[in-house]
């Protein structure tokens, strides 16, 4: 049996115009330049999960929730990207099942929950109409644990 991984990608987004393009890719904005591995006669089976598409105002709403008062550098890095999937043979049998996907789905918010806070995740997107499904997740990581220094 050939073996099979889930898949986490972690990344801090760029400030500036860079969020603004990924809000639009993850929501398949009018005028967001479509890649050639976006097939989009399955765009409409795309769905937000949980939150909201303006990743930037649900950050500085999180922030500003959570009492952080002192002033965050312009440049700095509001939310965290993550993109979870799984090996091509177990994404597209997992996909092809409602029952299965609604599942996968069930285990990925868990996860995302009990590891980053569930008020502090602040956006999951379901994407059906790229090679490989996924789930892009935005959380901003707000902790009780003190800073460490280097």
């Amino acid at each position: 049996m050939k073996k099979m991984y889930a898949v986490l990608t972690y990344c801090s987004p760029k400030s500036g115009n860079h969020n603004s393009r990924l809000s639009a890719h993850i929501g398949r904005q009018p005028g967001e330049k479509m890649k050639e591995n976006i097939d989009p006669t399955r765009t409409h089976q795309n769905r937000l999960i949980v939150g909201s598409m303006d990743l930037d105002a649900a950050a500085e709403k999180r922030i500003k929730e959570a009492g952080i008062s002192r002033k965050l550098q312009s440049n700095s890095r509001r939310y965290k990207q993550i993109l979870l999937s799984a090996s091509p043979p177990r994404i597209h049998e997992i996909f092809g099942d409602p029952a299965l996907l609604q599942r996968w789905i069930d285990k990925n918010l868990k996860f995302l929950y009990d590891t980053f806070g569930k008020e502090n995740v602040i956006n999951v997107t379901l994407h059906m109409d790229e090679k490989s499904p996924h789930l892009h997740c935005s959380v901003v990581p707000i902790t009780d644990q003190p800073a460490r220094s280097n």
